[in-house]
């Protein structure tokens, strides 16, 4: 059963998706057409959101009906050139060889300098707003999570192409965040290091899961490929004293996981817990999931399996919506930020990637990725792009499918690129 809000602009799309079929003519196995798929999307993508002659990224773009199609959003923030550049890496890892995608890449890459926050410190730093020239960036906008966003880019950026600069980059943002954010402060009644990562400089004593959560999954990605036996010993030990903290301060006895904590001083360097932010978003437990499966294929341990496990039907059951209606086993999850609802869930869907490795229902959490996603291209696909919602399809009206925004859009690029490999 089909909305009808929704069948003008589905006969447009499946109009439009028989001439897209053309670009993946020769296409043998799903692997190869989750790879085709990503990378239609992010080309598309790319020429509506950037400007290579003017050296300028939009962080809105394009609506799919008529009267939005000639608009321009202001200039994008660091953590929207970041998606962009990240979706085309994802999609560089499938086509290594294509030389006009590895431009596009490198173009975005040397975008990035346009945020580098011009400072005396000797830090490399990543500002929210583009300065008004390269390395020109106000020092002191800067939010940590966005530093331990970039830094997740540039690994990906290194297993792609295997340029050290990816490598460089992403060490001095690491220096960075363990000398300013880290929160060394003890607790007042037990005096153990508190541990976690704050929230932006200056330094508070706000710990998100926005930023504590991903330092886990960036410790234990360069644990994998390192070599060197005490920069492993310091990742993994740093990897699984940030996981603890999650475990200890934000996982709900639902398994869900929450959106920060706050800590107050007492005196000296003595702390003592606060308020609880107790939101709850995909991508807090996406980044829960993801550092204990990691753990688990690292250390052995059972109960780090058992923690993803337990993070991940909570969010299952909190998040994704059983549209009915439609065929069994489409799921929609909710969109908490609508701005950047997919690009949350990516962040969980990225977490079920890796839970897949190592148990039965990782992987159906991640065929019901595959097949919503699938469902939504061959239904609603649209000029190059996905409507917010993959079940049910465009809405006229709803902001964010009127006018495209780089965090919802890339995600898919994103999700289709992993599910090729």
């Amino acid at each position: 059963m089909i909305n009808h809000k929704i069948m003008p602009i589905l006969a447009a799309g499946v109009l439009l998706c028989a001439s897209c079929q053309s670009m993946q003519t020769g296409v043998k196995t799903i692997e190869q057409r989750n790879a085709a798929r990503g990378k239609q999307l992010f080309e598309q993508a790319y020429r509506d959101f950037v400007d290579e002659r003017r050296d300028v990224v939009f962080i809105t773009n394009l609506g799919y009906s008529p009267k939005a199609n000639s608009y321009l959003g202001a200039y994008a923030g660091d953590w929207h050139v970041a998606a962009l550049l990240h979706a085309g890496i994802t999609v560089l890892h499938n086509y290594p060889n294509d030389r006009s995608l590895k431009r596009k890449v490198d173009f975005l890459f040397e975008y990035m300098n346009w945020f580098v926050q011009d400072r005396t410190d000797g830090y490399l730093v990543y500002a929210v707003n583009r300065g008004p020239a390269k390395y020109k960036a106000r020092m002191g906008d800067t939010a940590f999570d966005d530093q331990v966003y970039v830094a997740q880019v540039y690994f990906d950026g290194y297993l792609a192409t295997g340029e050290q600069k990816y490598m460089d980059l992403l060490l001095e943002i690491l220096r960075f965040l363990e000398e300013r954010g880290y929160f060394r402060g003890v607790h007042a009644y037990t005096s153990e290091e508190v541990g976690g990562f704050s929230w932006g400089e200056p330094f508070i004593g706000y710990l998100p899961i926005c930023t504590t959560g991903p330092i886990a999954k960036i410790y234990l990605c360069l644990y994998e490929i390192t070599e060197d036996p005490a920069k492993k010993a310091h990742y993994l030990e740093m990897a699984i004293n940030t996981y603890d903290f999650i475990r200890r301060w934000d996982i709900t006895t639902n398994g869900l996981l929450q959106n920060g904590i706050g800590w107050q001083h007492v005196s000296g360097n003595e702390y003592l817990p606060g308020f609880h932010d107790n939101m709850f978003h995909t991508f807090s437990n996406g980044f829960g999931i993801e550092a204990a499966a990691r753990l688990y294929a690292i250390t052995g341990e059972e109960r780090y399996l058992e923690e993803a496990q337990f993070m991940a039907k909570a969010a299952r059951e909190l998040f994704a919506i059983d549209i009915s209606g439609y065929p069994t086993g489409l799921v929609q999850y909710r969109q908490t930020y609508a701005e950047a609802g997919h690009w949350c869930t990516l962040i969980l869907f990225e977490g079920y990637l890796q839970l897949a490795r190592h148990c039965d229902e990782g992987k159906r959490y991640v065929k019901e990725f595959q097949d919503s996603l699938d469902y939504a291209y061959d239904n609603y696909y649209d000029q190059g792009y996905l409507p917010t919602n993959f079940i049910t399809g465009w809405e006229p009206g709803w902001a964010y499918d009127e006018v495209k925004q780089i965090l919802n859009v890339m995600a898919p690029v994103v999700m289709y690129s992993y599910l090729a490999r």
